[in-house]
């Protein structure tokens, strides 16, 4: 097997496991969920890395931070407090899960309701909610969008205040990171609802969706979302001294991979000077579609230019959810030296995946490995190897601290599942085949 076919082979995205919400039914006729992301600069407003951000879909749950907007601005216009009790209609109670359990006729502080939104997205609250502010939930889903429009949401409009699947409720990856900026700028302090991880209604603990802000360093919010038609996505903010930043994805294939991706793109984002854009339109593979690779033919021995190590700096996770992503510099043509192989009980091993044209195909290559194969890989640290050679750059994507039969093992899984891989040795060499025989 050559390297060139190697580097053409990523052709498989990540694999589908169980999500955050309970699911719920796709309107008729949607197609596959469309993939969509894009990373701001909060203070500059500078696009960081994107792709379709101005495509038109399924907000699900990201429908309820216009709804929260809405209900901090009646807060700061007096029409409500925090602790105002508001009556839960019938229309409320039977709402479909994700929900608090509320009672037609109970009648619950603003503040629960809030805390029912920002950490169990109930949808009970969010139209309980929506009902007190606007009459009735149709007439409350006109409010949101004229508050839409008004913010600069031009490919938004809503149809609910919940987020539960309506043909006609549609967003942007663009509208949605303005409308998270419009939160933190217009309420700072009603902003804090969204970093709370957990909270007691009724007897009973409820315990935030978004697991983002437990795995990564300075994450405080904002909204996780999901139903059959969007796929899985997320609305995130994070900020590391005194810089934030926000990124949406859209289309995400499980909640544990939407997550990855997001760590990897704000840690790109932090890694970037403030005044250039790390990447302007990163192409992401459709299901059936493999990122353009680059064939080490067309390049030379000799690196021109190598970028140092950056780390991402993310907390330590308690499940199998690879820990580190790094970027370092790489040599193209490098197969290693063929020293001795007496290492072959340390964990200096690797298994590599490709080369591709940019570090969030190549991420994402790894994470998708990481899925297929989570028994053997699911604990491993992801290093993607960047190279500048003959006026081009690529990366391969690499997940080391392996054992030798752990790579192996990992390598002969992932072909089993038709994604080509090879061993790396801890000499550097790479083995196009079992390490062994």
């Amino acid at each position: 097997m050559t390297e060139a076919r190697l580097l053409r082979a990523w052709g498989r995205s990540v694999a589908t496991v169980l999500g955050l919400c309970v699911l719920i039914g796709t309107p008729a006729g949607a197609a596959e969920p469309h993939r969509a992301y894009l990373l701001l600069d909060n203070r500059t407003g500078q696009t960081l890395a994107a792709l379709d951000p101005d495509a038109t879909m399924y907000p699900a749950s990201l429908t309820k931070l216009m709804t929260l907007y809405l209900a901090f601005e009646s807060v700061h216009q007096g029409r409500l407090k925090l602790d105002t009790p508001l009556e839960v209609s019938r229309h409320a109670a039977a709402q479909a899960p994700s929900k608090l359990g509320l009672g037609a006729g109970d009648k619950v502080p603003l503040r629960q309701l809030i805390l029912g939104i920002t950490v169990q997205s109930a949808n009970d609250a969010a139209v309980t909610i929506g009902e007190a502010l606007g009459g009735d939930e149709g007439r409350f889903a006109e409010m949101m969008t004229r508050k839409a429009r008004a913010l600069g949401m031009t490919r938004t409009t809503f149809k609910n205040a919940s987020g539960l699947p309506n043909r006609g409720q549609m967003t942007s990856a663009r509208d949605m990171a303005t409308l998270g900026q419009a939160l933190l700028r217009d309420f700072p302090q009603e902003y804090k609802f969204f970093s709370v991880e957990e909270f007691t209604y009724n007897g009973r603990t409820f315990r935030t969706h978004n697991h983002l802000m437990a795995a990564y360093d300075g994450a405080d919010g904002i909204k996780t979302g999901y139903i059959n038609a969007s796929g899985f996505n997320l609305v995130a903010s994070a900020e590391r001294d005194g810089r934030r930043l926000i990124g949406v994805i859209f289309g995400g294939r499980t909640a544990r991979s939407r997550d990855l991706e997001m760590r990897a793109l704000l840690d790109h984002g932090f890694a970037t000077a403030q005044d250039r854009p790390l990447v302007a339109a990163v192409p992401r593979p459709r299901p059936t579609e493999s990122p353009k690779a680059v064939s080490p033919s067309a390049a030379s021995p000799k690196i021109v230019r190598a970028r140092p190590i950056v780390e991402v700096k993310s907390k330590p996770r308690s499940n199998t959810a690879p820990t580190k992503i790094a970027i370092a510099a790489g040599d193209p043509n490098d197969t290693g030296s063929i020293g001795s192989e007496d290492a072959a009980e340390t964990r200096d091993w690797a298994v590599q995946l490709g080369g591709f044209t940019g570090p969030v195909a190549a991420g994402h290559a790894a994470i998708s490995a990481t899925d297929m194969a989570p028994e053997l890989l699911g604990t491993a640290e992801i290093k993607l190897l960047q190279v500048r050679a003959a006026g081009r750059t690529f990366y391969r994507a690499r997940i080391v601290g392996l054992a030798a039969d752990e790579a192996e093992a990992a390598c002969i899984a992932l072909e089993q599942m038709k994604q080509i891989c090879s061993v790396v040795k801890p000499s550097g060499a790479v083995t196009f085949g079992p390490v062994r025989g």
